[in-house]
């Protein structure tokens, strides 16, 4: 049986950093995207109220 060769074992202090760099990574990506999904709703609900503001200050037209 062959031992293996000490350069064929993976550096595990380098692996954690990758691995700790990748989360942290992926996190920064969700933060961005929950502070563009907020903004996308804000900007919604103001398009919204402001056609609903608008809608109620004309005056109503009569029924027949």
């Amino acid at each position: 049986m062959k031992a293996a060769a000490p350069d064929a074992t993976p550096n595990i202090m380098t692996s954690t950093a990758d691995e700790r760099a990748e989360i942290l990574k992926r996190i920064a990506a969700f933060r961005n995207l929950q502070i563009k999904l907020r903004q996308d709703r804000e900007k919604y609900y103001d398009q919204t109220l402001a056609r609903t503001r608008s809608l109620l200050s004309q005056p109503m037209k009569p029924r027949r």
